[in-house]
């Protein structure tokens, strides 16, 4: 940090305009931070226009500890809504002071914040108890984005080690994006030990009042954990992105989600991509779902190409205005305007009307909603 990119920092935010009123500011590394460390710190307690930091270890490193520790209780004090941060090493997270962390709990404007390759190994369980403290019911944090989060440890062989990350997040007031991606196996002599529990994993859709988008990868999880999620996620109705990328997807496991998913109105977007194709039996099963869900837009499996594109039909006719066919009040004018405004993809029109063959028929129409309504209340999840 030498004085021109100070007076640089400055420059930028007192130029700000009412056009552009919000600064980012990106740390990556200054080899004389410490010397003005003072007055960079009087920058940030003053200047309510910066609404986003991004900072590397690498730009702690080169600080002292003591000013290392300044600055992290200093942006507990600022205005910031986004706050980033990027392992330039996965040793790295050992220069990172635990206990100036939690002065973010005192940042009340904070909307999201991010933890970029950290890779956190099981004996750091310091630092992810430090997490789960800035994070514990935190009165405006919407988005906890933590990619690349965990690798390989081969020296702790306690099971679910992130249950308290995963529990924490659901009991979050306001959290509407949790991201968190492995980097690698928590194992013990080859063999992975099991990082979430599927009672971890139940809770945070079944705790969570404002969760939209969730997303877990590479985390292990085995067919218990999908089987875990069915009652949950067959009735919840405020989750609408959803991934579950590149775990032990077993034959059973899969069709548990996909039986979740036939009851499911709420999910717009679904990713279970695995290392393995789903097979026949899988893309069965995907069909399927696909007869008695109308609100999937988006659905990513490890299929061949001519079974995604007959899976790419029903997400087209989905996000044509498929769902309508099951809305009684619906009128045939309105169902002359969805079909006209899709007229550009053949395929998508003549199976929405493959689907109603007594479309002009009002009587056939009801009939069918009839027949729709009592399916879905044999259902055990209703």
């Amino acid at each position: 940090m030498n004085r021109s990119w100070l007076r640089d920092i400055r420059e930028q935010l007192e130029g700000a305009s009412q056009q552009v009123p919000v600064a980012a500011i990106s740390l990556t590394g200054y080899p004389d931070a410490d010397e003005e460390m003072d007055a960079f710190l009087a920058v940030l307690r003053t200047c309510d226009t910066i609404k986003s930091i991004f900072f590397t270890t690498l730009f702690l490193m080169q600080l002292e500890e003591e000013n290392a520790v300044r600055f992290l209780e200093c942006l507990g004090t600022t205005a910031i809504e986004e706050l980033r941060i990027q392992s330039s090493s996965r040793f790295h997270i050992e220069i990172i002071p635990v206990d100036a962390l939690l002065a973010l709990r005192q940042a009340t404007f904070l909307k999201r914040i991010e933890f970029q390759d950290m890779q956190v190994t099981a004996s750091d369980p310091d630092f992810i108890a430090a997490l789960c403290r800035i994070l514990d019911g935190h009165p405006t944090l919407e988005e906890v984005i933590l990619p690349n989060f965990f690798a390989n440890d081969y020296t702790n062989t306690e099971a679910d080690i992130l249950d308290e990350l995963i529990l924490t997040c659901a009991a979050m007031p306001v959290l509407r994006t949790f991201e968190l991606t492995g980097c690698g196996s928590h194992a013990l002599n080859g063999q992975c030990v099991r990082m979430v529990s599927p009672d971890a994993l139940r809770t945070i859709l079944s705790t969570s009042q404002t969760l939209t988008r969730l997303h877990l990868s590479f985390l292990e999880f085995k067919d218990d954990h999908f089987e875990a999620l069915i009652g949950q996620l067959a009735r919840n109705t405020t989750l609408t992105n959803l991934a579950l990328d590149y775990h032990h997807l077993d034959r059973a496991g899969f069709k548990s989600i996909m039986l979740a998913m036939e009851y499911n109105t709420s999910i717009k977007s679904l990713s279970l991509r695995s290392l393995r194709d789903i097979g026949l039996d899988g893309f069965a099963q995907v069909m399927l779902m696909l007869q008695y869900n109308f609100n999937i837009e988006t659905l990513s499996v490890t299929s061949s190409p001519s079974q995604q594109a007959e899976i790419d039909l029903y997400l087209r006719m989905n996000a044509a205005g498929r769902g309508k066919l099951r809305d009684p009040s619906v009128t045939m004018n309105e169902w002359i305007e969805i079909l006209a405004r899709h007229s550009d993809d053949i395929d998508v029109s003549r199976n929405l009307l493959k689907e109603v063959p007594g479309l002009c028929n009002v009587g056939t129409f009801v009939a069918s909603e009839r027949r729709r309504r009592s399916s879905l209340a044999s259902s055990p999840y209703y």
